[in-house]
């Protein structure tokens, strides 16, 4: 079979060419959609064959941020959706002075500002996102404890902080027997009402120092612990006492089941106690029931 032409090189060497490299590309499937993304079980050190990305994550929801922590995110740096709080006082320094503080201690807070308990009444119903309510006693026209009545029939599910000049341990014990979970005088520091506000919003009752004072010169632990308790605490003991829940509490004195526990909070705490098993001996002893 004849050939073409061989090419030698110099020296009489025959030349080849090299081999030409063909690429093939393998047939893919059409791209399918894998649908949503859903997080894989298990963490990563139980799988450490699978990498956690945001792919894993998304879609899925987050929960949401309670209320009583945006405070705390934002003393420990994390980001704060910012909390929503109504003052009522017919003082427009006071107002504006509470309001700049609160903003300085929580930016992103957005604070409501009402002139009297009417005003601050209709605000309360009209704004359901409200996390908190600064509240005067003493205003013109509707009496600060009228607008606590008013709001725990209305809201009873939104904390009333008092903020008042008054002193005096019997309007104390009053504005917390209406429903108010804090009563913070205008005497006291700001820390002191920063420190009221967190504790209401961890469903808790703030009472001032004044009241321990009011409890100690009363003499007698009985009455002692009784001057200490509200006409509502006094309620919710005997209630609990007789071994109701504090749902059945709840319906039994038409209260959120937010403000019962706040009660019973405060009850432990005065009576010096851990659980209700206790607090009904304690209550028996002081002769509460």
């Amino acid at each position: 079979m004849a050939r073409g032409p061989v090419n030698h090189a110099a020296g009489g060497m025959p030349r080849h060419r090299a081999p030409r490299i063909v690429r093939c590309r393998l047939p893919t499937a059409p791209a399918q959609d894998p649908g949503p993304a859903t997080p894989w079980p298990g963490t990563p050190q139980e799988r450490p064959d699978i990498l956690r990305t945001r792919e894993c994550t998304r879609g899925v929801p987050r929960p949401a941020l309670r209320p009583q922590s945006r405070l705390l995110c934002q003393r420990s740096g994390h980001h704060n959706p910012g909390m929503k709080l109504l003052i009522v006082d017919d003082h427009a320094i006071v107002r504006e002075g509470l309001a700049a503080m609160l903003r300085l201690t929580a930016p992103g807070t957005e604070v409501l500002q009402a002139c009297d308990g009417a005003e601050g009444t209709a605000m309360a119903t009209q704004h359901l996102d409200l996390d908190a309510v600064f509240l005067d006693l003493e205003m013109p026209g509707v009496d600060g404890m009228v607008v606590i009545r008013d709001l725990g029939q209305l809201r009873p599910d939104l904390p009333v902080i008092v903020l008042s000049s008054s002193e005096n341990p019997q309007d104390v014990r009053r504005a917390l027997g209406l429903g108010a979970l804090g009563y913070v005088p205008k005497s006291a520091a700001p820390q002191t009402l920063l420190s009221a506000l967190q504790l209401v919003l961890s469903g808790n009752v703030y009472v001032p120092p004044l009241m321990l004072s009011a409890s100690a010169a009363s003499g007698g632990v009985g009455s002692g612990t009784r001057n200490a308790l509200t006409e509502r605490q006094l309620e919710v003991l005997r209630l609990l006492s007789a071994g109701r829940s504090n749902k059945e509490i709840a319906r039994s004195l038409g209260l959120s089941d937010k403000t019962v526990k706040a009660h019973v909070t405060a009850i432990f705490k005065a009576l010096d106690v851990v659980n209700r098993t206790e607090a009904a001996s304690a209550a028996r002893r002081a002769e509460l029931l």
